[in-house]
């Protein structure tokens, strides 16, 4: 996800998908920075771009998984870089662009992991006959 928005391809994937991703067990995550802060507002914010992104494309994830990525400062162009800082200021982020900051809860990623393989294996699991 970036600024708010999923990309168009992805969009476009999940939406053509959406019938043949249903029919198998389904997982999706999301990386935001919104996810950063896990206060009410903005986790609610982030549910809310997920519930977008379904509504829109129709797929019935299974599991979703919310986490932050990383803002990598170092990563971005002069423009990007400067409004990325505007917005993590406003936000009560990192201001130091002279290096990235992770963000991302692994421990989190880890649990989010063993749930989707707790249900690609339960889905795997045919009943005798």
């Amino acid at each position: 996800m970036h600024a708010v928005h999923h990309s168009r391809p992805f969009v476009r994937y999940l939406r053509d998908h959406a019938p043949a991703l249903d029919a198998v067990p389904t997982a999706l995550f999301q990386v935001s920075l919104t996810s950063a802060n896990p206060d009410e507002p903005h986790t609610v914010d982030a549910q809310k771009i997920v519930a977008e992104l379904l509504d829109r494309t129709g797929l019935d994830a299974d599991i979703v998984g919310m986490f932050a990525g990383r803002l990598a400062y170092t990563q971005y162009g002069w423009m990007k870089r400067h409004l990325m800082r505007s917005i993590v200021k406003r936000e009560g982020g990192d201001l130091d662009m002279t290096r990235d900051h992770e963000y991302t809860d692994w421990a989190a990623v880890e649990e989010f992991a063993h749930h989707v393989g707790a249900l690609v294996r339960e889905a795997s699991i045919t009943p005798p006959g």
